[in-house]
């Protein structure tokens, strides 16, 4: 199960693995003949989903936040080959 602790911890990869493993439990349990519950499935997939909402609105409000202060757009922390 996913809750707002666990999402926390979980990288953007693994939030969009998630989002799809998710997405599919739920396709495939509506599909069967008798429709089980798919509730805490779907309550799961919102956890996820709002974190990754979350973490999409502070990137922005990040990258804002540095071009008002005119430090430009907001650059990747991830090191380059010429470095």
């Amino acid at each position: 199960m996913y809750n707002t602790d666990s999402t926390l911890y979980m990288s953007e990869g693994e939030l969009m693995d998630a989002i799809s493993r998710l997405r599919g439990m739920i396709k495939r349990i509506r599909e069967r003949a008798n429709g089980g519950n798919t509730e805490d499935l779907e309550w799961d997939l919102c956890y996820v989903q709002r974190e990754l909402d979350l973490r999409a609105s502070r990137m922005a409000a990040h990258a804002r936040y540095l071009e008002s202060r005119g430090l430009g757009p907001a650059r990747e922390a991830t090191p380059t080959a010429a470095n």
